[in-house]
């Protein structure tokens, strides 16, 4: 088969076509070619040496469309830049060579590197919720800190009580993931609650002796088992306020301590919630698609609770929560209780305001550690699951204990004040 022939049956099936405008190809679905590909395209001035193509379709959808792209190109046999309609304003080009002498998967792997990167780099609805709140900031760079938050920036300090998108701390004062090589401190965990510490590091050893009785135990692992539990117990330096803040001191050390011996726990890949009411403006920055990044440990329950909690559920389903029951305290713990681990990211799936009788309900799904959250292929599986789980009503019956209530007020990754305060 020739090289001209493989991409025709490519462009046959996805039903594009192209059409020469000024100095560029416009490549286009079956709909015909926008008004803004035209004026795009007879603005673009020739580049010598290469063919200039104008995408009039989404960015996300080149992979689908590679064949028909090389179709266009291959009698130049140049290299090409590509110029999508679709491109935001503020956001770099996506233009790059490809060497059309070399055999057509080169240009595909070549087109999935770049889709990759303008996906992940384009300023969609979630990150346009990011820049109206902190209109300084250049949309690229909102959107890039959800993606590489490791190398994202810190903004100016917000007004108290401004419901916002939190913003990533830099990566040294984080408490996941882990430092390489790191091992728990006990003095780190000990100190200041010397009494506390020993109880629970008796307990905790005994267990874990009781299940391991051929293998020592270590101290970091026991050291780390034991700032879990005390976390837990609310025993621990305001672990949760000094990482949303992204400042330095002890309760980073701690923090981190907890994140080690959390993932000691079991998983629990199914749906999560907690109940709360929030104010208008959380409802603002919950736009389907909207990827919210919490930078504390998030805590929620296995089962809706009380009504008299809140007018609103909040369901997530859990990809990496932990459950907790085995280092829950035996006074005051929360034995339904997943624990998320910092750091972890939530894209919006659905958010329904409260009306009158009618509870409100937002509806998340947890991202996988590389994720960005530009994927949607899993988003309506998971909706429907989590409206299933919402339906059934089937809720706690047990309050939470007066001291954990706090915990579970929270939208992950929205910094402000709970209650409806905000």
């Amino acid at each position: 088969m020739s090289l001209l022939k493989v991409p025709r049956l490519g462009r046959r099936k996805a039903g594009v076509s192209t059409r020469r405008v000024g100095e560029a190809l416009v490549v286009h679905g079956p709909a015909g070619m926008t008004a803004q590909a035209g004026r795009l395209a007879s603005a673009l001035a020739a580049e010598a040496g290469r063919t200039l193509v104008v995408v009039d379709f989404p960015v996300d959808a080149l992979l689908e469309h590679w064949k028909t792209l090389a179709a266009a190109v291959a009698a130049d046999r140049r290299a090409v830049r590509l110029v999508p309609v679709t491109t935001p304003v503020g956001s770099p080009p996506v233009p790059f060579g490809a060497d059309l002498t070399r055999p057509l998967p080169r240009l595909s792997r070549l087109l999935q590197r770049q889709t990759a990167g303008s996906v992940a780099g384009a300023p969609e609805r979630r990150s346009a919720v990011s820049a109206r709140l902190h209109p300084g900031d250049d949309a690229v760079a909102v959107t890039t800190k959800i993606r590489h938050p490791a190398v994202a920036s810190l903004p100016a300090p917000r007004p108290a009580h401004a419901e916002t998108v939190a913003v990533p701390s830099a990566p040294e004062l984080r408490a996941w993931p882990l430092p390489e090589a790191f091992r728990a401190d006990r003095a780190v965990v000990r100190t200041g609650r010397e009494a506390a510490f020993d109880a629970l590091s008796d307990r905790v050893g005994a267990v874990m002796r009781r299940f391991s009785p051929d293998r020592p135990v270590s101290e970091s692992a026991l050291t780390a088992a034991v700032a879990t539990g005390l976390y837990l117990a609310s025993a621990d330096p305001d672990v949760d306020a000094g990482l949303r803040a992204g400042t330095a001191g002890p309760h980073l050390d701690f923090g981190r301590c907890v994140a080690a011996g959390l993932q000691k726990l079991p998983g629990h890949r199914k749906a999560t919630a907690t109940v709360l009411d929030r104010g208008p403006r959380v409802w603002q920055l919950l736009e389907a698609g909207t990827v919210l990044r919490e930078w504390g440990f998030f805590h929620a329950r296995t089962a809706l609770g009380p009504v008299g909690g809140g007018s609103t559920d909040l369901v997530v389903w859990s990809l990496t929560g932990r459950l907790t029951v085995s280092l829950e305290p035996e006074a005051g713990g929360v034995a339904d209780r997943v624990v998320f681990p910092p750091g972890t990211g939530f894209k919006v799936l659905e958010a329904v305001e409260p009306d009158g009788a009618e509870r409100g309900r937002i509806l998340l799904r947890e991202l996988a550690p590389a994720e960005a959250g530009t994927a949607t292929d899993r988003d309506d599986l998971v909706r429907a699951a989590l409206r299933g789980f919402t339906d059934r009503g089937t809720r706690a019956s047990a309050p939470l204990p007066a001291a954990q209530a706090h915990r579970f007020v929270r939208v992950p990754g929205v910094d402000g004040a709970p209650d409806g305060e905000a």
